[in-house]
C-alpha cells in the first residue's frame, strides 16, 4: 500500500484489510543473534537485540502466535520474529503511529483461533471493521496526545522501579549494618550489628490461623459488607480485595468475631509463592469499608509489643535476609506451604526498640514515595485508556487543534 493521506476531517468505518497489510515476521532464533542495538520483537514485545535489522524503518509489530493480538511500536529499525506480523509506513495509507493506536484500541486478541495452536489469522483480521479518521492533522494530534501520556506513564514506571530497587538495597543494608554504625558480628544469618539479638521467631511472635469458611455459604457481591481475606488477596505485599472477591452474610461479623481483622493487623499467607523477588506474602491491613474475615492458610501475627515494634516486624519480613531463611522451610511442589510451627523456629533479628522504630520509619518513607508515584502512574494509565477510547472512536475530536 502507498501512503495517501486524505485532507478532510471525516471519519469512516472500513475494514482492516483496506488500511493495512500484515507481513509475516522472519525466523531469527536466539543462537543466531549477535549483540547489537536493534530490538528483536516477539509477540510479547522485545525479546532481545541483534547487530542487524531485518526492517530498516520504524514499524508496528502484532502478535501472531503466543501473545496473540498484542501490539508494539518500534521507533527504530527492528527485527520481527516469525511469531509476529509487522507493518511499516509502506503498508498503510494512515499515519503509522496513528494506526498503532487504532490497533491497540481494537484489541485483536479477541480474534485468536481456538483450533490447534492459537493464532491470529490474517484473513480474519482483514475482515474486521474499524473506525478511523482520514484527517492528517487529527491523526497526528491523536498521536501527540496519546504518546505524550505514554511517556508520562513510562517516566512514572521508571521512578517506581528505581524506588523499588532502592528499597531492596536499603532493606539489605539496614538489616546488615543497622543505623548506628556499630561494629558487626557474624551469625548464622550473616553479619549483623554487634548489639542485636538473634532469637527464634516464635519467642516474640505467635500465629493465629484463619477459619475454613464454607464456599456454599457465600453471598453475591453487593449484598454484604463482610469479605473474606484469602491468600490470593495478599499480592506483592499489599491487600488486593479485587482479586476473586468473596462475601459472606452480615451476621458472620458477630458469629465469627474472633476471625474479624482490623486496620493495622499484620497477616501472612501460608500457601503460595513465597520468598520470591517481587512476590510478597506479608500484609498490614489498611482502613477499608468492608469487614474482613481471616481465611484458612492465612494467619495473623500476634506480636509481643514489649520487645518488637510491629512496623519493624513487617519491614524485616520483606527483606531478603528474612525471606532466605523462610523459603527453604516451605513444603510442596505445585504450591509451597508454610508450617507455623516451623516458622516459629527460624532465626529473627531483634535490635533495640528505638532502633527498630528508626529502621521502620526509614523504610516507610521510601514506601510512601513509592505509593505516591505508583498512584500517579495508575492515574495516567486510566487517563490513557479513557482518551484512547474517546479519541479513536471520535467521541472526542481534535482535528481543529494544532499542537505543533
Amino acid at each position: 500500500m502507498s501512503k495517501q493521506h486524505s485532507k478532510n476531517n471525516s471519519q469512516k468505518t472500513t475494514s482492516l484489510g483496506k488500511i493495512l497489510t500484515l507481513n509475516y515476521g522472519k525466523n531469527l532464533i536466539a543462537s543466531e543473534r549477535q549483540k547489537g542495538q536493534y530490538p528483536v520483537y516477539g509477540s510479547n514485545g522485545i525479546v532481545g537485540y541483534h547487530n542487524q535489522a531485518i526492517i530498516n524503518t520504524p514499524g508496528i509489530v502484532v502478535g501472531r502466535k503466543g501473545t496473540v493480538g498484542s501490539v508494539h511500536y518500534s521507533e527504530t529499525p527492528f527485527n520481527p520474529i516469525d511469531t509476529t506480523y509487522y507493518i511499516t509506513q509502506e503498508d498503510t495509507p494512515l499515519y503509522l503511529p496513528y494506526l498503532f493506536y487504532v490497533l491497540k484500541h481494537k484489541n485483536l486478541s479477541t480474534l485468536k483461533a481456538d483450533v490447534g495452536v492459537p493464532g491470529l489469522n490474517r484473513s480474519v483480521a482483514y475482515n474486521e471493521g474499524v473506525l478511523i479518521t482520514e484527517d492528517d492533522n487529527e491523526q497526528k494530534n491523536i498521536v501527540y496526545i496519546l504518546s505524550t501520556l505514554q511517556k508520562a506513564i513510562q517516566k512514572q514506571e521508571e521512578i517506581v522501579n528505581t524506588t523499588t530497587a532502592i528499597k531492596k538495597s536499603l532493606l539489605n543494608k539496614l538489616f546488615t549494618e543497622g543505623t548506628k554504625g556499630e561494629q558487626q558480628k557474624q551469625t548464622d544469618i550473616g553479619l549483623i550489628p554487634k548489639s542485636w539479638e538473634v532469637v527464634p521467631l516464635g519467642k516474640y511472635i505467635k500465629f493465629f490461623g484463619g477459619f475454613a469458611f464454607k464456599s456454599s455459604e457465600t453471598v453475591k457481591p453487593g449484598t454484604s459488607k463482610i469479605q473474606l481475606v484469602r491468600m490470593g488477596n495478599l499480592y506483592q505485599n499489599k491487600l488486593d480485595l479485587t482479586r476473586s472477591p468473596t462475601f459472606y452474610p452480615d451476621d458472620y461479623a458477630e458469629k465469627y468475631s474472633r476471625y474479624v481483622l482490623k486496620a493495622g493487623d499484620l497477616i501472612i499467607s501460608l500457601t503460595g509463592t513465597m520468598g520470591k523477588e517481587d512476590y510478597g506474602f506479608t500484609v498490614q491491613i489498611p482502613e477499608v469499608e468492608t469487614k474482613l474475615l481471616l481465611n484458612q492458610r492465612v494467619a495473623k501475627l500476634i506480636i509481643d509489643e514489649e520487645h518488637l515494634d510491629q512496623d519493624f516486624v513487617r519491614c524485616y519480613m520483606l527483606s531478603r535476609k528474612f525471606l532466605d531463611e523462610l523459603y527453604p522451610t516451605a513444603q510442596g511442589t505445585k504450591q509451597a506451604n508454610l508450617s507455623t510451627n516451623v516458622i516459629q523456629k527460624i532465626p529473627f533479628l531483634v535490635p533495640g526498640k528505638d532502633e527498630q522504630k528508626t529502621i521502620a520509619k526509614t523504610v516507610m518513607s521510601i514506601e510512601k514515595k513509592f505509593a505516591t508515584n505508583e498512584k500517579k502512574r495508575n492515574i495516567y494509565e486510566n487517563l490513557f485508556k479513557t482518551l484512547l477510547h474517546e479519541l479513536i472512536t471520535g467521541s472526542l475530536r481534535v482535528h481543529k487543534f494544532n499542537f505543533n
